[in-house]
């Protein structure tokens, strides 16, 4: 299910002029066809339930055509991309004038290693797991979320997505070679994934939701395929699907060297070079694995990602997870960057708070 939410944060801290709003006018949904491989992966049993919202949270009408209109299932080989009514080179303008605004913006919001500047985000330890000592955070009492940053490579960045999730025991780790973690060298996918298991163990618990954001998103994801008996869901933050595409990559770095892509604030996060060059290798590595959709299209638990409309990762990687998984919802923000929690965090907030409520109901321990 992809749903695009009509309403919105006033982006925060206030920026001069407007975002740009997916759904402020007529929306269409244009048909495209999944790659084969994830195609022939899916088995046909499986149905993508698509709902398209436009202003006030009514579906869309009118220029909406075949079954995607009423919200009812469609083709598991079928993607749908939705964008404003009207030539895709003026949206792409709107879009890049949207993201030049955003860029501004959070320039208030600093998470500096060593100290937190959210109120109440904890103070980060280490814990020993499998030799290594890793840094971590802990805040909020309810059932457990583990929240993963991305790069690879990346500190500790996600304090004020961790403060949306009121009535949650929210863990923000470090992976080897991350910020406060020990640096060893370690920091292969397998590894990784160990750790995670190993950290549930250390904190007592049996199962957790699994979280991160840009990479961390793909780290949650392979956890949750890995072990989906310690794993209640997948918040799939700002990820960029399950692909290696030439095209993909093209329209990113185009975006990227052209400065359309909202810089953090300085201070945000250190970065390791040599955990990221490991990182990234062993996901294109992970990707071409045979049975990888296929073991996608049977997750036992729930994926719930969320992408900001003014993300200049393309978003069509996400819909193709979103649509081979079979209980998977896809939530994008209009005129919101990568790091959403910036421009629009009660907007997220409310979003995550909501599914988790749906995902769990009645469940507080």
């Amino acid at each position: 299910m992809v749903i695009v939410e009509s309403h919105g944060d006033t982006p925060h801290p206030p920026l001069s002029g407007h975002f740009p709003v997916v759904g402020s006018r007529p929306t269409q949904v244009r048909r495209s066809c999944l790659t084969s491989t994830a195609a022939s992966a899916i088995t046909s049993g499986i149905a993508a339930p698509i709902t398209v919202f436009g202003i006030g949270g009514q579906a869309s009408a009118g220029r909406v055509s075949d079954t995607a209109a009423s919200g009812t299932n469609t083709s598991s080989t079928t993607k749908y991309e939705v964008s404003s009514a009207g030539a895709d080179v003026q949206n792409r303008h709107r879009r890049l004038r949207g993201l030049q605004k955003c860029r501004q913006a959070g320039q208030s919001s600093r998470h500096a290693l060593g100290e937190s500047t959210v109120e109440g985000m904890g103070e980060f330890r280490t814990i020993a797991v499998k030799g290594a000592n890793l840094g971590f955070a802990a805040t909020g009492t309810g059932p457990p979320v583990l929240l993963i940053p991305g790069g690879g490579g990346c500190s500790d960045y996600l304090a004020p997505v961790a403060q949306q999730l009121s009535g949650f025991r929210v863990y923000r780790v470090e992976p080897r070679g991350c910020g406060r973690s020990d640096h060893d060298g370690r920091y292969d996918l397998e590894t990784t994934l160990d750790d995670f298991d190993a950290l549930l163990d250390q904190f007592g618990l049996e199962r957790w939701v699994v979280g991160g954001h840009s990479h961390g998103a793909f780290l949650a994801l392979a956890y949750a395929l890995r072990r989906p008996d310690r794993t209640r869901a997948v918040l799939y933050l700002a990820g960029t699907g399950i692909q290696n595409d030439r095209s993909w990559h093209a329209a990113y770095d185009n975006d990227r060297s052209a400065g359309h892509d909202r810089e953090v604030p300085p201070g945000t996060y250190t970065w390791n070079a040599e955990c990221s060059a490991v990182a990234n290798a062993d996901y294109k590595e992970y990707v071409p694995r045979s049975t990888l959709w296929y073991d996608i299209a049977h997750l036992p638990i729930p994926l719930r990602a969320v992408h900001g409309g003014l993300d200049i990762r393309p978003v069509w990687p996400v819909e193709q997870l979103v649509a081979a998984a079979p209980d998977a919802k896809l939530r994008m923000i209009p005129g919101a960057p990568h790091d959403f929690w910036y421009t629009h965090p009660q907007q997220l907030g409310s979003i995550l708070r909501q599914e988790l409520e749906e995902l769990r109901p009645g469940e507080r321990a």
